[in-house]
């Protein structure tokens, strides 16, 4: 409940912070900054505010809740073996149209390897989330 209350509020000073911007580059901006904070969360090791960035996560069954912390979880535990940890993500790029984005992401790990990863987004009332 803490992180959900977390994610609308961050959610919310994003947008706030973006009034002055087209509208177009408005959602590009919003959607990027909102999926940096989701890997911000998990960069943390806040795995279940991460996780309640998931779209559709509050309907979701606690049981099934529970398998997405643990799998988040091992994906960082993994990072933190083979590559030394999440050290920065970044949001390098992203395309928004009013409902549907991608967010090209890059990561960088305690080791020096970097990734890019493209993350779809979905915006519902109002708020974006991860897909």
């Amino acid at each position: 409940m803490i992180g959900s209350i977390r994610v609308v509020v961050g959610a919310f000073v994003l947008l706030c912070a973006m009034v002055s911007c087209s509208k177009k580059q408005e959602k590009t901006d919003l959607v990027a900054r909102t999926a940096e904070l989701y890997y911000g969360y998990l960069l943390a090791g806040d795995i279940t505010s991460f996780v309640e960035g998931t779209d559709g996560y509050s309907q979701l069954p606690d049981a099934y809740k529970k398998e997405l912390c643990d799998n988040a979880a091992m994906f960082a535990e993994r990072q933190q073996k083979t590559h030394g940890g999440l050290r920065s993500v970044v949001a390098q790029r992203s395309d928004a149209d009013s409902t549907v984005a991608e967010v090209l992401m890059s990561f960088e790990y305690g080791d020096g390897t970097k990734e890019q990863v493209l993350v779809p987004m979905v915006r519902r009332r109002g708020l974006w989330y991860m897909r």
